[in-house]
């Protein structure tokens, strides 16, 4: 993200192409067509007492300060001479302290005289007191090169922190950094087709380039997509005659408000979020283990979206639930979200300080997307190349997370509190020491009985006697030995017994009782949550080209620079009077007078829009950065992010708002004159049918077969899965195996919402259908079709075992012709046409009449059934709404 095409184009590719390159700040790429950036070029070049248009006294063009030598002062001196540290009171940050004496009155920079300069004199040096670095590698003779031609140009020295911050002025003029718009509603033509707010807008809209919006779908479609957007589950037979057949002008508001308040809203939904906030039962990387309890946050986010949790406060409490409200086991939750990141494993040593590099990556990443819509991560080796980040904002930001520790804390907190107590009250110690006693007899006892088979070998004394003595790994006839008769000497618990007196008999079964009895009395473990908590403070810095192993000058905790500077809000003097915290960063992600409150909610209500048209007003929901789309109709985004604000940042209404208003309401129907105006349909004149997601999808085939189990929160399951399915990794090291021979039923049929993600093993299924990879940030699915969808449709046992559960539900009724109408109702939720209902009829008597002449005459019927809504399942039809 955020980066060139390619790093090999040369220079001059750039400027014939009317576009300056200004290399600022530590090396940082930026490409502007603007006059700040022209502005930036002439400041890299002039610097204090240099001149414009500066040439080497070789002829040529000079070095550029910010370009060539600054990322070379800033790698290899400023650490240990810089705003932190000014080892021999040398800096190298600044042009005037640079060109000021050290403690001994040395000159380290003297411009145009590389002979009384000692900064060049101690990067050659071979004296160990002298040379610079004192440690590590040395300079390469490029870099020696740069300071050396620069110095005898006269070191001109830019102000990269000026020219870098001319850029950030220009770049924050982006319309995405701006205050929220006060937008007025327009006046329309054609004022009979609004029924929102919102309709005016997008009708002035359409009206402005000579389009005019589609009449409203027929309730049949209407009941349909609602079920479908709302609840991703389709409306019964019932529910579509009732509604159909309601005369109340009220009825579909009626519907919307049902659907709104159906606790299964929160399941559709939050799945939407989950994808943001790239949730995963498992930890990643090669091991993937499972994480105990990571499930509690999925449940929160269904509870968040079913409660209508406002917006700001979701977003707090996943940053720093923990800190704002410690004792609200929901806030706790919600911390799941920073957990979620990618990890090794916690005994893992390799690479431990690269690891939890990227997992703060992961963190302020997701963060970026999810919440502000902002490539944040290209900050991490580089100033961000096109939005107006800088390195140094990204380590501030991921200084918030530095101290952050995952922890499995009690979902009550008053019942931890309790467990706390009682663990404290109960002697471990002591049960530990008595499982150590009874181990020992036993070992004692095994070895009596080992030594006991030994004198029963058929093999000479002298073996025996060797296979007496201690263990010498050096003596391989003693291995050879005590390989062959391995089997024969080892003696389990069950042998052991055998092999006992009576009293041995005796005080094995004391030992048992006594720790049965310590083991009653020790407190019953509570239930728990993979959260987050704040540990001990640890320093963050700033990486040297993002690398781990080269840090740079110490950050604190602070927020992006491209927003005016944040005053101290109440609620963190209240808490948080002397400290900086998580706390202070998820107030201002929703501030909207002194934070990043206009961004937040503006990427909110275009992910609300997305979800509802298929198609975001800015069509790249997880970049409002300058290299992502301009939103389509920016009233609109501001109208709505206004409103969402307005009303208390409660989602339902706005909700709401988008379903009762005619825009949504439209039929499908095109036609060649608007087409031509708008092809890509950015002004919403027509509705575009959209495929089911992958959850949805299968969500749907276990409800029409009757099969869905309606079952809230818990555990994830794990469906049966197809054994060359099941990763190699898994079934070699045996980490979190997932079960090859899982019978599919009632525990499995659950929402798909509540399957394992496993992100080196993802469900086969669902991934068929484009679910997200839980790696990154998804804020947007990219639908393919290609040819293993219809495939898993056609021959996915799951499918087909559906498919006959299905056909069970139609077999009871009296003909062929009317279990053909009820599977259409089930699976389409319309009427069959004559037509079809003849032709359905026909195929599935042709089907039954096969499986007889194939010697299945007790399973023609169903067969012949389950062959129809199997096909029925495999319509587009039913994998599309609308």
């Amino acid at each position: 993200m955020g980066e060139t095409a390619s790093h090999s184009r040369p220079l001059s590719a750039y400027l014939a192409g009317g576009l300056v390159l200004a290399l600022l700040a530590a090396g940082t790429v930026f490409l502007l067509k603007t006059e700040a950036g022209q502005r930036a070029l002439r400041w890299a070049h002039l610097g204090k007492g240099g001149a414009a248009g500066h040439v080497s006294p070789a002829g040529g063009p000079g070095v550029d300060f910010a370009r060539d030598v600054q990322p070379v002062l800033n790698e290899n001196c400023v650490k240990c001479h810089g705003p932190e540290k000014q080892k021999g009171g040398l800096r190298f940050d600044s042009r005037d302290a640079a060109l000021k004496p050290g403690d001994s009155g040395e000159m380290a920079i003297v411009p145009g005289d590389e002979a009384k300069s000692g900064l060049l004199h101690r990067i050659v040096s071979h004296d160990k007191d002298e040379q610079m670095p004192p440690k590590g590698e040395r300079l390469p003779p490029a870099s020696v090169a740069i300071l050396k031609r620069w110095i005898a140009e006269g070191a001109p020295w830019s102000d990269a922190a000026e020219a870098a911050a001319a850029v950030v002025q220009e770049r924050s003029k982006h319309w995405s950094f701006q205050p929220l718009a006060r937008v007025a509603l327009p006046t329309v033509r054609q004022k009979a087709w609004t029924v929102t707010p919102i309709d005016r807008l997008i009708l002035a809209a359409q009206e402005a380039q000579g389009l005019h919006p589609n009449p409203e779908a027929p309730r049949s479609t209407l009941i349909r997509r609602l079920y479908f957007d709302v609840l991703g589950l389709p409306p019964t037979p019932e529910d579509v005659n009732a509604f159909e057949r309601d005369p109340s002008p009220a009825a579909y508001e009626h519907l919307v408000d049902r659907l709104l308040a159906d606790p299964h809203y929160g399941e559709r939904w939050g799945r939407h979020w989950l994808d943001a906030a790239r949730y995963a039962d498992s930890n990643g990387y090669e091991e993937d283990r499972a994480r105990g309890n990571a499930y509690t946050y999925r449940d929160f986010v269904i509870r968040a979206f079913d409660s209508d949790l406002p917006y700001d406060r979701f977003i707090q409490w996943q940053i720093a639930g923990d800190l704002l409200e410690p004792k609200n086991s929901e806030a706790i939750a919600a911390t799941g979200f920073i957990a979620a990141a990618p990890n090794v494993r916690p005994e893992f040593t390799n690479f431990r300080k690269k690891d939890r590099c990227d997992e703060l990556d992961n963190v302020v990443s997701t963060m970026g997307s999810a919440v502000l819509g902002l490539t944040i991560g290209c900050a991490r080796c580089h100033d961000h190349k096109f939005d107006p980040i800088p390195t140094a904002d990204y380590y501030r930001l991921t200084a918030y997370f530095t101290g952050t520790e995952r922890v499995q804390s009690p979902v009550d907190q008053s019942q931890g509190k309790s467990y706390e107590k009682a663990m404290a009250a109960f002697d471990e110690k002591g049960l530990l020491k008595m499982k150590k006693e009874e181990k020992e007899w036993r070992d004692e006892k095994r070895e009596v009985a080992r030594q006991a088979k030994i004198e029963t070998l058929p093999i000479t004394g002298a073996e025996k006697a060797l296979m007496r003595a201690p263990k010498d790994e050096k003596n391989i006839s003693q291995a050879e030995l005590l390989s062959q008769f391995n089997q024969a000497l080892t003696i389990d618990d069950a042998a052991l017994h055998q092999t006992l007196g009576k009293e041995d008999l005796k005080k094995w079964a004391a030992f048992i009782n006594a720790e049965v009895a310590f083991e009653a009395k020790k407190p019953r473990p509570i239930p728990r949550m993979l959260a987050i908590h704040e540990g001990p403070p640890k320093k963050a810095y700033l990486l040297v080209r993002g690398n781990p192993e080269q840090e740079g000058a110490e950050v604190k905790p602070a927020v992006l620079s491209l927003f005016p500077p944040p005053p101290r809000w109440p609620v963190i003097e209240r808490f948080f009077p002397t400290k900086t915290t998580r706390a202070e960063l998820a107030e201002w992600l929703t501030d909207v007078d002194h934070g990043a409150g206009a961004l937040t909610a503006r990427v909110a209500v275009n992910r609300l829009w997305q979800h509802h048209f298929g198609r975001g007003i800015v069509d790249t929901p997880g970049d409002f950065g300058l290299r992502g789309d301009a939103p389509s109709n920016p009233q609109l985004l501001d109208w709505l992010a206004t409103e969402l604000i307005r009303g208390g940042w409660r989602m339902k209404p706005l909700h709401k708002m988008i379903l009762m208003s005619a825009v949504y309401r439209q039929d499908i129907q095109s036609d060649t004159v608007r087409a031509a105006i708008d092809p890509a349909n950015r002004l919403w004149w027509r509705r575009e049918p959209q495929r089911m997601e992958a959850e949805a999808l299968r969500d749907s085939i276990l409800a029409v077969s009757g099969n869905l189990n309606p079952a809230f929160f818990g555990p994830a399951v794990k469906p049966r899965m197809n054994p060359e399915s099941i990763s190699v990794t898994n079934r070699v090291k045996n980490y979190d195996e997932w079960p090859a021979d899982v019978t599919d039923g009632p525990a499995t049929w659950r929402r798909s919402v509540y399957i394992f993600v496993k992100r080196s093993n993802l469900f086969p299924f669902l991934q068929t259908f484009d679910a997200s990879d839980a790696i990154g940030s998804c804020t947007r699915r990219n639908p393919t079709t290609v040819a293993p969808q219809a495939l898993a449709l056609l021959n996915d046992p799951f499918v087909r075992e559906q498919a006959r559960d299905f056909a069970q539900r139609l077999i009871g009724l009296d003909s062929t012709e009317a279990r053909v109408r009820a599977a259409f109702r089930i699976a389409l939720g319309r009427e069959a046409s004559p037509d079809e209902v003849e032709s359905s009829a026909r195929y599935i008597r042709e089907a039954r009449r096969e499986c007889r002449e194939r010697e299945e005459p007790a399973e023609a019927k169903t067969e012949s059934l389950a062959d129809f809504c199997q096909g029925l399942m495999a319509l587009n039809e039913f994998c599309y709404i609308d």
